[in-house]
């Protein structure tokens, strides 16, 4: 019975260390979108003609 155990616990053991190495890996190929930087982009296509006409450019950013 306790053999059983065993096998149990390490077919567990197993299936944890292959979801934590998926989502390390799914993180690392595919990382998480910088939510900050989009909203920076967002804003500064929504002023751009604004912050142009009094003399702002991409320069000053």
């Amino acid at each position: 019975m306790k053999n059983k155990q065993y096998i149990i616990l390490l077919y567990c053991s197993v299936f944890l260390v292959f979801c934590i190495s998926t989502t390390v890996l799914a993180l690392i190929i595919f990382p998480p979108i910088d939510f900050n930087e989009l909203e920076k982009q967002r804003w500064w296509e929504e002023n751009r003609a604004d912050m142009e006409s009094s003399g702002y450019t991409l320069l000053n950013r």
